[in-house]
């Protein structure tokens, strides 16, 4: 697809930060518990917009509605409805739990194949929340990411406070929380309190680990990103935008922040820890740029970069990505915004990672908030509107399936999703200004 786009403009610094929060922020946090309803894979609701469901009397999300374009038939398997709003989703490895993160003060573990709640687990002590009703930071408290360890033993929790947790699955307690010690401040004065607190960037935008288990990466805001929090917390500057972890101990193993020094969005370890993938800007004196950087795990250099042609790059900030199972491709999802008519939308792009070139690209209707590619790689699926998920062909560009749904009062939107990494189920979850939100489980049925 090759859209003209007309006179784009590549957004500011302050653009691209609100971006960021509204991206990480619009989620669909805060759980205390959840309910299910089964649904009959053939039911009307299926494929029309049906009955508003109710919770506490208040009017929720309106049914999905499906379009499939290569003759598969997706089916609404289930609905869970959540209190409050969630932020992230993920599958464990094998497909059997799903955790949930948002607004609350509880990740919850969830059976995949019921949605009955497992587990609750506390994020903040006592005493860290009591540090943080302090303290003059402001702000909504939602986590941002959660990645599971490869065995499942272990989920890390990365939180909007600059707080990365792991937490024991089985038992829900918490193993170590990743701290970056250098916080300091140039005059020698104490410290705010809440800059005692183990903070492993000043807001975190995604955690990830290595597939053999070693290795946690991060991704976030510096302490002194906000120059106003520096005056009112009197935090010393400290580097890292990207950092590399020790799963075992915790401990920070290197800061990454010499070579993408300006915005790091997103960060994944390929399949089988060839490398180390990092989405986002950098500027040196050398060059300026934004795409993909691939780092060789052995010395910790970039080996390659992914930069998208100067024709596909005017007017883009890549936002997310999503890697092949093959280890072979990778989807770069993108904001765009045109100079002409201030619009909005996204760009998907995919990666021949050998060759360093994009196969294939396509614009949406919105900026891209998620992407990622199907269990056999025969699909690529992103958030891009307001409530929609699309599915498509990363060979052609071509759109195979449009799940949607329609009816919903403005307010509400979808904001997170979760593909299992056995079979062809797609969690989403969206938010609105109801007290409960649901999560939809959908079979792709794609055969």
């Amino acid at each position: 697809m090759n859209d003209q786009m007309g006179d784009p403009v590549v957004p500011n610094r302050l653009v691209q930060t609100l971006l960021l929060s509204s991206v990480l922020l619009l989620g669909l946090g805060g759980i205390c518990q959840t309910k299910t309803q089964a649904e009959s894979p053939n039911s009307d609701c299926n494929l029309h917009p049906s009955a508003t469901f109710t919770a506490h009397g208040h009017s929720v999300l309106s049914s999905p509605t499906f379009i499939a374009t290569d003759n598969s038939s997706p089916s609404l398997t289930r609905r869970v409805y959540v209190d409050g709003r969630v932020t992230a989703l993920a599958f464990s490895p094998d497909g059997g739990t799903i955790a949930v993160g948002g607004d609350s003060l509880a990740i919850l573990l969830l059976d995949a194949a019921t949605g009955r709640t497992i587990r609750s687990i506390p994020f903040f002590s006592d005493d860290e929340l009591a540090l943080l009703d302090a303290s003059p930071v402001t702000g909504e408290r939602v986590v941002r990411d959660v990645a599971y360890s490869p065995d499942a033993k272990v989920l890390a929790v990365g939180h909007s406070t600059g707080l990365v947790k792991l937490f024991d699955t089985h038992s829900g307690q918490l193993k170590s929380s990743l701290d970056d010690v250098r916080r300091e401040r140039a005059d020698g004065q104490p410290l705010h309190d809440y800059l005692r607190l183990p903070l492993a960037h000043e807001d975190v935008s995604r955690v990830a680990f290595s597939r053999d288990g070693v290795w946690i990466a991060t991704c976030g805001q510096t302490i002194d990103y906000r120059r106003d929090r520096v005056r009112r917390l009197g935090a010393g500057p400290t580097a890292g935008l990207l950092k590399l972890w020790r799963a075992d101990s915790g401990k920070l193993q290197r800061d990454l922040d010499g070579e993408h020094n300006q915005q790091v969005m997103d960060v994944a370890f390929s399949p089988g820890d060839q490398y180390l993938a990092s989405v986002g800007n950098w500027r040196n004196a050398r060059e300026a740029g934004s795409g993909v950087k691939l780092w060789n795990l052995q010395n910790l250099q970039v080996a390659s970069k992914l930069v998208p042609p100067e024709s596909q790059q005017q007017g883009a900030t890549p936002l997310c990505m999503g890697l092949s199972a093959d280890a072979t491709k990778i989807a770069l999802g993108s904001f765009v915004q045109t100079r002409r008519t201030g619009e909005s939308r996204g760009w998907i792009q995919i990666f021949d990672i050998d060759s360093g070139t994009v196969q294939t690209n396509w614009l949406v209707d919105r900026p891209v908030r998620s992407v990622a590619f199907t269990a056999d790689n025969k699909s690529v699926a992103a958030l891009s509107g307001k409530c929609e998920c699309r599915l498509w062909n990363p060979a052609t560009g071509q759109t195979q399936a449009v799940l949607q749904s329609v009816g919903n009062p403005a307010d509400t939107s979808w904001t997170a999703f979760a593909l299992s990494p056995k079979d062809d189920v797609i969690v989403i979850g969206g938010r609105n200004s109801q007290p409960r939100n649901f999560l939809y489980w959908w079979k792709l049925n794609r055969g």
